[in-house]
């Protein structure tokens, strides 16, 4: 059975359905919000970045009590590997943003520079002299 709409299917039968549930719908969340803010950056590079941090940090620590609660521990062994592309394009998608708000920042700061650098005294300069 596929967990609405997405790749993740229940394993086994009866009570092990009733034990994989939590996993299933932890592993659905993940996927969901990395296709999610992917989408977000992908589409116009701004999301709410603590927010996905937030989620993610959530959903992190689920995993890890599921793991150590739980005799399903290698039934998911499958879905993570699953996750991995969506992981692998979030980090290429993320990188991609930071790297263009540095460019951004840097072009900012040089002009700031250059603003300030009017052939006579720069600011760091007028700012050690009121110090002296």
């Amino acid at each position: 059975m596929v967990a609405d709409g997405h790749r993740f299917k229940l394993v086994g039968q009866g009570a092990a359905n009733a034990a994989s549930e939590p996993g299933r719908l932890i592993l659905t969340q993940l996927e969901q919000l990395l296709l999610e803010e992917n989408a977000s950056l992908e589409r116009n590079g701004q999301s709410d970045h603590a927010y996905f941090i937030e989620r993610k940090n959530h959903i992190l620590r689920e995993l890890i009590v599921l793991q150590r609660t739980s005799v399903i521990k290698g039934e998911f062994a499958g879905n993570v590997e699953e996750l991995k592309s969506l992981v692998a394009r979030n980090l290429e998608v993320l990188e991609a943003n930071i790297k263009a708000i540095k460019e951004v920042s840097d072009t900012l700061k040089n002009a700031a520079l250059a603003e300030e650098a009017d052939g006579t005294y720069s600011l760091d300069e007028r700012r050690r002299g009121m110090a002296s």
